[in-house]
């Protein structure tokens, strides 16, 4: 399922993520990640990167790197997602982790505050029916 553009959890069919839009993208991302059973690993709390140490067994070695590929289909999945405009201000270490691009993005782009709540109040507004210039199936359609 992973990387086919006909399937309707592709990330290219959704609006791109700009600095604009992050409260009706972060939905259609988390439904896209969770279709592609990414979720659990992006939302996942960051931890300090463990050091290397020379007594790895090899089992521990091949867990991670299925969790790094894991890490780099998630990044691929939310780069396909995100505007040119949001791209620019991604480390390349946060483009080859989807868990570190996920929080990024979360970061740079979730309101906070009265950011968050002049965001929720646009939103508001955007829903409501306006009596004096639409009828009520204008407003349903």
């Amino acid at each position: 399922m992973a990387g086919d553009s006909n399937n309707a959890y592709s990330p290219t069919s959704i609006t791109k993520l700009t600095s604009k839009n992050y409260g009706f993208w972060v939905d259609k991302a988390r439904a896209i990640l969770r279709n592609r059973g990414l979720w659990d690993l992006v939302v996942a709390p960051l931890l300090p990167s463990p050091t290397a140490t020379s007594t790895q067994t090899i089992s521990s070695t091949s867990n991670k790197d299925v969790d790094d590929l894991k890490q780099l289909d998630a990044a691929d999945a939310l780069l396909l997602m995100v505007s040119d405009e949001i791209l620019g201000r991604l480390t390349s270490e946060e483009k080859s982790n989807g868990q570190k691009l996920w929080h990024r993005l979360i970061q740079m782009l979730r309101p906070a505050g009265l950011q968050q709540y002049i965001a929720l109040q646009r939103e508001y507004q955007a829903l409501q029916h306006d009596l004096d210039t639409e009828t009520l199936d204008e407003f349903l359609d």
